[in-house]
């Protein structure tokens, strides 16, 4: 994984993205539509996107929750909650409407097939 320094901070680029399984596809269309935030930089076509490495387990995350039938709105707004849940925490809850919560635990960790 490439990763560069921007004002402290490190950034990620669409590669790493793929890496974690989410397509250049998804990528755009969820940060043209402000689900993810990338560095500020040069306006139009033709410039090279990057992200705060902390967008990247936002985007698994909501790539994890549209997985599971949530709407991508949805999806957003736990997976913004779950950046202000302390690092520690494997498990989150969330509530996305009157009487209605999420909770959300790792994710599975692949492992012997059963044959």
């Amino acid at each position: 994984m490439e990763v560069t320094l921007v004002e402290g901070g490190t950034t990620v680029g669409w590669e790493d993205f793929a890496a974690a399984g989410i397509t250049y596809r998804k990528l755009d269309y969820w940060t043209k539509h402000g689900h993810l935030r990338p560095v500020p930089g040069p306006a139009g076509s033709g410039h090279v996107r990057r992200w705060p490495a902390a967008e990247l387990a936002v985007a698994i995350l909501i790539d994890r929750l549209t997985a599971a039938g949530l709407r991508l709105d949805v999806a957003h707004s736990v997976a913004r909650h779950r950046r202000g849940v302390g690092a520690g925490d494997t498990t989150f809850g969330c509530d996305i409407a009157p009487g209605i919560q999420v909770t959300v635990g790792p994710a599975p960790q692949p492992g012997p097939s059963a044959a």
